[in-house]
């Protein structure tokens, strides 16, 4: 799978993930080889953390207060996990 392709399925991936689509993100992976798919899991992450630090520095934050944000986040959503177990 070439970087155009790996683009347009990250592109469908994204689309799947905010309907909610389970079934149509399965569709997209489940054919994929292994290498492909860890170029696609590479590439999703660097597109939402483009997308994360581009949202951020519109509401005049740095990178570092993005990571930060992030963190937070994680740690917050592993806190309510470990909560509900």
């Amino acid at each position: 799978m070439d970087g155009h392709d790996l683009d347009r399925t990250a592109d469908a991936a994204i689309a799947c993930a905010l309907r909610d689509d389970a079934d149509g993100l399965a569709a997209l992976v489940l054919p994929m080889n292994a290498g492909d798919l860890r170029r696609l899991v590479a590439r999703l992450a660097a597109r939402s953390a483009e997308s994360l630090t581009g949202w951020a520095a519109d509401a005049g934050s740095t990178r570092e207060d993005t990571l930060a944000m992030w963190q937070a986040a994680m740690l917050r959503a592993e806190r309510d996990r470990t909560a509900e177990e």
